[in-house]
């Protein structure tokens, strides 16, 4: 669990961070609806509650970690994983969407979409590969049965809908005419 800790401080405080100073850099204002702000809420909390619920379905019952290094020892099929096969991945990225969302910052989302698609294909090219080689029969019946991702379109969606709301800070023109 403490080996998680760098990731959670890089995904949670050090990306946020530097994904506001570039939307201040280059003047982006994202003017959401006052809805956004309890969605957002509720995403990150739905996010860190599922991924929560991933890590510790994963050491319990995987016997194992999330951590490629150390994997699960048994395969998981139940809890979260019961509708998803990526939960973890999945819990993760609601919080950063809706981390987003609450912070308003649109680097930060674009940074959390280069995130999803670099865990999907991480996913389809080493992990389930993984999985099938250490599983084999088993891993291909609960694939067959169990989607990657359940709600990451719904997400999106909701997500991109304010994109439309994104603007460029102008430049200031002061009394005197200069800029």
């Amino acid at each position: 669990m403490l080996a998680s800790i760098p990731a959670l401080f890089l995904y949670l405080a050090v990306l946020p961070w530097a994904a506001l100073g570039l939307d201040h850099r280059l003047g982006l204002i994202w003017h959401l609806p006052g809805w956004i702000e309890p969605v957002s809420g509720l995403l990150v909390l739905a996010g860190a509650g599922l991924g929560a619920w991933s890590f510790w379905e994963l050491t319990i019952r995987g016997k194992g970690t999330p951590n490629p290094l150390f994997p699960a020892a048994r395969l998981v099929q139940g809890g979260p994983f019961r509708y998803s096969r990526n939960p973890l991945m999945l819990g993760g990225w609601l919080c950063g969407a809706g981390l987003a969302g609450l912070l308003r910052s649109p680097c930060l989302l674009w940074g959390v979409g280069l995130l999803v698609a670099g865990g999907m294909l991480y996913v389809r090219r080493v992990e389930e590969p993984g999985l099938l080689a250490r599983f084999g029969g088993a891993w291909q019946r609960y694939a067959a049965r169990t989607p990657r991702w359940v709600v990451l379109a719904v997400i999106a969606g909701i997500m991109l809908a304010g994109l439309p709301a994104l603007t460029k800070e102008s430049e200031v023109v002061h009394v005197s005419g200069e800029r």
